[in-house]
């Protein structure tokens, strides 16, 4: 079994999930890789963590030698954003991987081992984004192409945004970032590159009670007795 299909590596990606400004859970998972026979991506996870307390030359040098092996950067990559990043044919003839290539390395940022950050277009979001914001700590979405996708349709990724703490759009509508800023309580939403306003809705005019009826004028034929505030004495 691959150590990524493991129950037990799930349990741990649910883990560092949930708490993603903690470096334990982190550390946790990179010792259990270590003993699954994944040392690389163990010693990433421990580079990136490091660099975030004490970034010296030795240890980016190191991180980028990691990255760039295709052999780990793209294929962590690929199995931490399924969908966003794939498996190709369209590597060169002399790829290590072997006829494979990997595409969408570039829409993925990795911080502290985890992917922290991730551009892709709206219409990708919604349909890979919930598959990947349980399962990631991933802080920051930019998506392009807003577009693309009806606009109820974002009602559906709600779920793969709640959990973000900046969420970023390019869009010409004007409406949208300001209702997904209402639905998103605690994600910083801008829209191209500045805070998107604040949802204001108008008031609906409030009309004046109408005045009284007039009465009624008296009907000659109708007997006296019959006619209201009227007496036959």
């Amino acid at each position: 079994m691959s150590p990524y299909t493991h129950p037990e590596w799930q349990h741990l990606l649910a883990a560092v999930a949930s708490s993603p400004d903690d470096d334990l859970p982190r550390l946790v998972a990179a010792d259990w890789l270590d003993e699954h026979d994944e040392p690389e991506r163990a010693e990433f996870i421990r580079i990136q963590v490091e660099r975030e307390r004490a970034d010296r030359p030795e240890l980016k040098w190191r991180e980028q030698a990691l990255w760039n092996n295709p052999l780990c950067g793209p294929l962590w990559a690929v199995e931490a954003c399924p969908g966003l990043v794939t498996l190709t044919d369209a590597a060169d003839a002399g790829s290590p991987l072997r006829g494979l290539g990997v595409n969408g390395v570039e829409r993925v940022t990795f911080r502290r081992g985890f992917p922290y950050r991730i551009d892709c277009g709206a219409a990708d979001w919604l349909r890979f984004g919930g598959g990947i914001v349980p399962r990631q700590p991933v802080q920051e979405v930019f998506l392009s192409a807003c577009e693309a996708v009806p606009f109820e349709r974002w009602w559906d990724m709600l779920d793969a945004l709640k959990p973000l703490a900046v969420l970023a759009l390019d869009t010409r509508s004007i409406t949208l970032a300001p209702l997904l800023r209402d639905q998103l309580d605690g994600v910083e939403v801008r829209v191209n590159g500045r805070p998107a306003p604040r949802l204001v809705l108008a008031a609906a005019p409030v009309s004046a009670p109408p005045a009284e009826l007039p009465a009624a004028p008296p009907n000659p034929s109708e007997p006296a007795a019959a006619r209201p505030g009227l007496s036959s004495e």
